[in-house]
Order: structure tokens, then C-alpha cells, then sequence
């Protein structure tokens, strides 16, 4: 894109932190960033526009009980892979009652979201259930 433009839209790599993984969608700036990925540009500017936050409700499998030893490491690949498509890691909870863990995120999309839902029920280990949570700032903003 041009400068200028008011518009960036998201290289599929970032020149700035060597990202390579970047997801593509526009973000209203007021000047052309260049190559820069919007982690990078927001921070440079001091500009942090909130992702959607969700909670991960999960369950272990009969096969997840079985390796539950290895669940701490599990939890860190996860949040690898949070971090790595662009998240925020903000929690994860082992919890007692109806379900056996609690991860609170921020995603860079819906889409994204769903993905790594997919990704980590794919394993066979857990069942997850993903719910969309609006901090109350947000609610009293739109109220």
C-alpha cells in the first residue's frame, strides 16, 4: 500500500520481529507502517487496540487422565501457540467441579479462535468448550 493511505494491511511477515505467521486484515493507522506487523506497530506507537477476550472451559479425556502428569507441558505449548498467532496468554486455571481447567485468552480473531479450539480438541486429550467474554469497560462503553 501506498503512504498515506490511512489503511495497512498485514504482511504475511514482519520485517520489525521476523513474525512469519502474520494473519491478514486492515487496521485504520494514519500513516503506512511499511512492513512493520501490527504487534510491532502498536507498540512502537504506544497504540494497543484490544483483541476479543475468551474463556476455554475444558475437560481431560479418559486418554488426558492418562498422561495428566504431562498436562503442564501441554499447557505451554498451548501458550506458544497463543502467542504465536498473535494472542495474549492471560491465565490458566486447573480447576475442581464440572470442568478441569479454565484459559483465559485474547485472539486476534474470532476465526483464530476457533482454529486453535480445533487444534487443541484435535489431540484427543481434552474437550473444550470456548466462550466470547466483553470486559465491563467495553460493556459500559457501549451502553
Amino acid at each position: 500500500m501506498g503512504r498515506g493511505t490511512g489503511l495497512l494491511m498485514h504482511r504475511a511477515s514482519c520485517t520489525a520481529c521476523d513474525r512469519d505467521d502474520l494473519p491478514v486484515f486492515p487496521l485504520p493507522y494514519v500513516d503506512d507502517f511499511g512492513d512493520s506487523c501490527c504487534l510491532c506497530i502498536m507498540s512502537e506507537s504506544g497504540f494497543r487496540e484490544r483483541m476479543p477476550f475468551y474463556v476455554i472451559l475444558g475437560k481431560f479425556t479418559d486418554e488426558g487422565a492418562k498422561h495428566i502428569k504431562d498436562s503442564p507441558k501441554y499447557v505451554a505449548q498451548t501458550r506458544a501457540t497463543v502467542e504465536k498467532v498473535g494472542g495474549k496468554w492471560h491465565g490458566f486455571y486447573y480447576t475442581m467441579g464440572e470442568y478441569d481447567f479454565v484459559a483465559v485468552v485474547e485472539g486476534p480473531s474470532d476465526e483464530t479462535a476457533l482454529s486453535l479450539l480445533f487444534a487443541l480438541s484435535s489431540v484427543g486429550r481434552v474437550r473444550t468448550m470456548m466462550l466470547k467474554a466483553f470486559p465491563t469497560e467495553e460493556v459500559e462503553k457501549n451502553n
